[in-house]
Formats: structure tokens, C-alpha cells, sequence
């Protein structure tokens, strides 16, 4: 079921990036080129002619700026994650228990007092799942940074 649910979205994704094609001059404008791709050729080249046109060292220049502007977010997931999973090894027994009501629970009124349970189990231990999801921010702001370079190293070497 979850697997038919993710298939639009993965053809949406590809559609999406089959009209990302900038070996075409043509094509070269619009809001993902204009802003990543069309600011990243012109650093690269900035910062290549500075390097004595050793645009490898450029490239290398310019991940590392870009990671170690992320660093603190990554940092802070990295923290996040094993102050959660510490967390998690204590009130494993109380959650295990409450799945276990869910699982038995017959009918809705049971499975969502089973829930408030959980809820009330993680703010006794003071466990925040939503805290988990923003592990993957850095990722996701990195990813087009990275997307705009590649697609300048593919249309201008």
C-alpha cells in the first residue's frame, strides 16, 4: 500500500527533474537556474580564476564552505539523536506496553486513549518526536546547492 501511495510521487520527482535539462541553452532560466545554478557557475569561476584555473580545488573550496556553514544544524541533529535514543532505552517498557494496547484495542475510543497514553509518556520523559524529523534539514538544504553544482559542471566543462 505505501509503496503504490510513493509512485505519483516518485513520477512527479522525475518529471520534475526531466525538465531540468540545461544542456540546452534555451533552457537556462527560470527559478531553479536562475537562483543555484546561474549564482554557483559564476563562484565557481570566481573562485577557479583565483586558484590559478584549478577549478578542482574550487570545487573542493566550495563543498567544504558549504559544510562547514551546515556544520552547527548537523551538530545539533547528531545531539538531538542521541539525547533521543538515550531517552528511548529508559522509556522502551512504557511504550512497548502502550503498543501493545493498541495492537489490542478493538474499537477507535480505545486506540486514541492508547495514543493520549503515548503522548503522556513521551512528555513524562521529556521526548519530542517532531524534534526527530528535522534531522534530515541539513540534507535538505544542501541538496540543491549541490544540485545547482552539478548541473554547472555539466553544461560548462
Amino acid at each position: 500500500m505505501k509503496k503504490k501511495a510513493l509512485l505519483p510521487l516518485l513520477l512527479g520527482v522525475m518529471v520534475f527533474l526531466a525538465g531540468c535539462d540545461y544542456s540546452k541553452p534555451e533552457n537556462r532560466d527560470g527559478f531553479f537556474f536562475n537562483t543555484f545554478v546561474e549564482p554557483m557557475d559564476k563562484l565557481i569561476h570566481w573562485l577557479g580564476s583565483s586558484f590559478n584555473n584549478d577549478y578542482g580545488l574550487a570545487i573542493i573550496v566550495l563543498v567544504l564552505a558549504i559544510r562547514v556553514v551546515l556544520l552547527p544544524f548537523m551538530l545539533s541533529n547528531y545531539k538531538n539523536s542521541h539525547m533521543m535514543r538515550e531517552k528511548m532505552k529508559v522509556a522502551k517498557p512504557d511504550i512497548d506496553a502502550i503498543q501493545e494496547k493498541v495492537k489490542r484495542s478493538r474499537t477507535q475510543e480505545e486506540k486514541m486513549a492508547a495514543n493520549q497514553e503515548m503522548m503522556e509518556v513521551y512528555k513524562k520523559y521529556d521526548m519530542n518526536p517532531m524534534k526527530s524529523m528535522l534531522g534530515c534539514l541539513p540534507m535538505l538544504i544542501q541538496m540543491p546547492i549541490i544540485m545547482g553544482l552539478f548541473f554547472v559542471l555539466k553544461i560548462s566543462f
